[in-house]
């Protein structure tokens, strides 16, 4: 079968730089080289994200997924800042996406086919007209989803873990009042941070969490992991 995902797979390098580095930057350094006010500081970092995101979708006829976390994310933290709310609210909201996302994840195993599959399959991240055409009995099947709901477990494992490490980081980077002008930069600390501390480790085991689908699906396929993943 020939396969209907014909998109560019995504550049982590340029998606990190806009929706991680890039604000962050912005927040932490541009009041001390530029003199700039806070809020729109905060504008200017929310662009990149959200550029990203619509210059994404444009190509793709997608929304990028990690552009709409990082755009809601600087958006509802900056928000907290701007309505000048307790500071106690970022660890708090830090906490709540990752499991928010967490929640949906693990629904998701009530479904016919989870979210992490969808993902997967529907971003042309693995080949999915191969892995399914050769997946056809029904002891394939049973083990394929099988093989799906743990990994969506382990999936959502990743994301409690975010949300525990996200609360620690918070607490320990925001001290100052929401209407101080160390406020901004502390949020930018703290999404700079974030990369290190939480995605590195987030990282790794999505990593043992793709080489345990691959595995299973050699296993249960006969395909090779270039097959899978549809390197040519």
């Amino acid at each position: 079968m020939t396969r209907n995902f014909d998109h560019k797979r995504e550049n982590p390098i340029i998606n990190i730089s806009f929706n991680i580095v890039i604000p962050s930057i912005i927040m932490t350094k541009f009041d001390d080289w530029f003199s700039l006010d806070p809020t729109i500081a905060l504008v200017l970092a929310l662009m990149f994200p959200l550029g990203y995101g619509l210059f994404d979708l444009y190509q793709k006829r997608k929304w990028n997924i990690f552009s709409c976390v990082g755009f809601f994310s600087i958006l509802i933290t900056g928000g907290i800042g701007l309505l000048k709310l307790p500071s106690e609210w970022i660890p708090i909201k830090e906490a709540a996406v990752p499991s928010i996302f967490c929640t949906f994840i693990l629904l998701s195993l009530f479904d016919k086919r989870t979210l992490l599959e969808k993902f997967l399959f529907n971003e042309g991240l693995l080949n999915a007209e191969l892995v399914y055409s050769r997946v056809q009995t029904e002891h394939q099947k049973r083990a394929f989803k099988s093989t799906m709901q743990v990994a969506t477990v382990i999936l959502a494992a990743s994301f409690v873990i975010s949300a525990i490490l996200n609360y620690v980081l918070a607490k320990l980077v925001v001290h100052s009042a929401t209407n101080s002008p160390n406020f901004t930069k502390e949020l930018g600390n703290m999404l700079a941070l974030s990369y290190p501390v939480i995605v590195f480790p987030c990282t790794i085991i999505l990593y043992g969490m793709l080489y345990y689908i691959i595995r299973r699906i050699r296993t249960l396929s006969g395909l090779t992991t270039s097959e899978i993943l549809d390197i040519k």
